[in-house]
């Protein structure tokens, strides 16, 4: 896992009515956007504990270098928490069971996966260019340092990964456990099992792949 020394600039919150306003936090550091790993596996998996999903992007070779550990500041102090690269949350979300995730959002979801398999069977067989994906976004400079991400860029693109992955029904005793977490050592909380999907400190049954 990568844990080279990039300084954090700033830390953002946002609550999204979709996901029973649920508080998003993201890093925005000089070299991209990370988000904890314990939030996205308790958005869309349901589960406050994220071992197995830590073990599992410790595994994946891309993963691995779009994740560092950061301090991240909770109401109970500052916590260091492995968090990913926004590049990498799409590879995170392809690779995660549909079974596994939520079940207000499995279908939705599915369809999703659906839409990045022929998009990928279109790239790899030269139906839509390679360089299609960025061509909208200038070329930096060589010796230019990573654009900034402004507050706003970081609204849309919450809006727009919610708009995508459907809205969420979490009660408050969901958001509860993960406040909870949040203020725990990683490894200290044992997730309740929710709508099929295990504990992810189970041997067997560990919640991500």
């Amino acid at each position: 896992m990568a844990n080279s020394p990039v300084p954090v600039v700033r830390q953002v919150s946002r609550r999204l009515p979709q996901w029973g306003n649920v508080e998003v936090v993201a890093l925005i550091t000089s070299d991209g956007v990370y988000f904890p790993l314990k939030v996205l596996t308790f958005v869309f998996l349901g589960d406050v504990n994220d071992r197995a999903q830590r073990a599992r992007v410790q595994r994946d070779p891309i993963l691995r270098e779009l994740t560092h550990t950061y301090p991240v500041e909770t109401s109970g102090g500052r916590q260091r928490m492995v968090c990913l690269e926004r590049l990498g949350i799409g590879r995170w979300i392809n690779g995660v069971e549909v079974s596994r995730m939520r079940p207000e959002i499995r279908e939705r979801f599915l369809a999703f996966q659906w839409e990045l398999t022929r998009l990928a069977d279109q790239l790899l067989f030269g139906e839509v260019a390679a360089s299609a994906s960025s061509a909208a976004l200038p070329a930096p400079a060589d010796d230019a340092p990573p654009a900034m991400f402004s507050d706003d860029q970081l609204a849309k693109f919450l809006s727009y990964l919610a708009q995508r992955v459907g809205n969420l029904e979490i009660d408050m005793r969901q958001v509860k456990q993960l406040q909870m977490a949040l203020l725990q050592s990683p490894d200290a909380v044992e997730a309740p099992a929710i709508s099929g999907v295990a504990s992810a400190n189970g041997d067997a049954t560990e919640t991500g792949e």
